[in-house]
């Protein structure tokens, strides 16, 4: 994420802690030197580091599956956490269907059966109107998507030497069955909605797109942000950015 880790990282690392076994985490990109040293700061025993030139400036999300599919066939772990971020709810699911794994996705909660040694996972469905506790199957690994800002960021403690191992992968554009063309940076005015404290949201009843501009003030003023239903990105009143809820960003 702009040359750093995620934030999303830090958080799969406490939700980790609970679970059995060695810990470890798994950068991707190329030039990575010094994103695998911050990586070691973090509560891990070990660091796999996976450099190609393709895997750039995320050109493709099928690389990062084909990446991810060869790092779980190198390293037989138990358990995958991958952060439900706009990558990460992608990826995922698509990396246990080639693994030929279970996948749990949303998850706000995990731990190991004390007597199966499995992960227990707990997942709002029906729209956030329930909460269901999903026990995976014996096939190894498990892959559980887990929902930002559930878990507190590990902090980073420069004492801690986590193992650095490189790992090799195979890949080509081939595998791309997506290319982007075009990467364009939207400039965030204040506080980003993923962090927001506060959020001032509109929807389909507030009849346009100029009640918008009234919503920023209130937001500025309480030191929020902006958020905006789905109806009412989907008709132009206001940009697919500030989306929140089941399609749009968790807040």
């Amino acid at each position: 994420m702009d040359g750093g880790l995620h934030p999303v990282v830090g958080e799969l690392v406490t939700a980790g802690q609970g679970l059995e076994g060695d810990r470890a985490l798994v950068v991707l990109g190329a030039d990575l030197s010094e994103l695998s040293k911050t990586a070691t700061t973090l509560d891990v025993d070990k660091v796999y580091v996976v450099e190609h030139r393709l895997l750039l400036e995320q050109t493709s999300e099928d690389l990062f599956v084909a990446a991810l599919e060869q790092v779980c066939r190198q390293t037989e772990p138990r358990v995958v956490l991958i952060g439900r971020t706009f990558l990460g709810r992608d990826v995922g699911p698509r990396l246990a269907y080639r693994l030929g794994v279970g996948v749990a996705q949303d998850c706000i909660g995990l731990k190991q059966n004390e007597d199966s040694g499995r992960v227990v996972v707990t997942r709002p469905v029906y729209g956030g109107n329930a909460v269901a506790t999903m026990a995976f199957g014996q096939q190894n690994p498990q892959v559980v998507i887990v929902r930002p800002r559930i878990y507190e960021s590990i902090e980073k403690d420069v004492s801690r030497n986590s193992e650095i191992i490189p790992l090799t992968v195979n890949l080509d554009s081939s595998m791309m069955k997506v290319r982007h063309i075009e990467r364009v940076k939207s400039e965030v005015k204040g506080v980003r909605l993923e962090d927001a404290q506060v959020v001032v949201a509109g929807g389909r009843g507030i009849g346009g797109p100029e009640p918008f501009s009234q919503l920023s003030e209130l937001a500025d003023i309480l030191g929020g942000a902006v958020g905006a239903s789905r109806a009412a990105c989907d008709a132009g009143w206001a940009d697919h950015s500030l989306q929140i809820g089941l399609t749009g960003a968790t807040i």
